[in-house]
C-alpha cells in the first residue's frame, strides 16, 4: 500500500512537470513593456514615441518682441507637456533638433494600442494666447519634430499684409 501512494505521488509530479505553463503579459517587441518570456498577450502592451518642440529665430525674434511675453507652454491633447522660459533665442534653431537634446522641449507620448495616432498640440504664452497649434502623427519608437515658424503662427489676415 505504502509503495502504491509513493507511485502515485512520482506520477503526479512527473506529469505535471511535463505541461507548459503559460505566461501573461505584452508580447509585442515594439511595445516598451514587452515581455520575451510571456506567451498570451493580455492587453498591457505601451506604445510611445516622442515630440521635440523647437522655434525658428524668426519666431524667438516675434515673441521676444511681444509686450509681456514671458513663456511658452506647450500642450498636446489638453495636457501640459513642458514649457520654454524667456530669452526664446536660447532655444531657436534652424535645423531639426533631435528627441531629448538639452535645450529643447521633449515630451513622451504613450498610448495602449499598436497603431499610429493622431495628436493636437499648442503653444500658449504666459498671457494665455495660443501662438501655434496643429495636428501631428506619431507612431511607436518614433521621435517627430514640432517646428514652431514665425509664418506658421500668423492669421490668413496677417499672412495676406505682409
Amino acid at each position: 500500500m505504502k509503495n502504491l501512494i509513493y507511485f502515485s505521488i512520482f506520477c503526479i509530479f512527473t506529469f505535471s512537470a511535463c505541461e507548459e505553463s503559460q505566461s501573461r503579459g505584452c508580447t509585442d517587441p515594439i511595445a516598451v513593456n514587452y515581455k520575451s518570456w510571456a506567451d498570451i498577450n493580455d492587453g498591457s502592451c505601451i506604445y510611445e514615441a516622442y515630440i521635440v518642440f523647437h522655434m525658428d529665430y524668426n519666431a524667438a525674434a516675434f515673441l521676444n518682441d511681444e509686450p509681456g511675453v514671458l513663456s511658452l507652454e506647450y500642450v498636446v491633447d489638453n495636457i501640459e507637456v513642458g514649457k520654454d522660459v524667456y530669452d526664446f533665442f536660447d532655444v531657436a534653431t534652424n535645423t531639426t533638433p533631435y528627441c531629448h537634446q538639452v535645450g529643447f522641449t521633449t515630451a513622451t507620448i504613450e498610448w495602449y494600442n499598436p497603431n499610429d495616432i493622431e495628436i493636437s498640440f499648442e503653444a500658449i504664452d504666459n498671457l494665455g494666447e495660443i501662438q501655434w497649434y496643429g495636428k501631428a502623427w506619431l507612431s511607436p519608437n518614433e521621435c517627430v519634430d514640432i517646428p514652431l515658424e514665425y509664418e506658421s503662427n500668423l492669421t490668413k489676415d496677417e499672412k495676406d499684409n505682409k
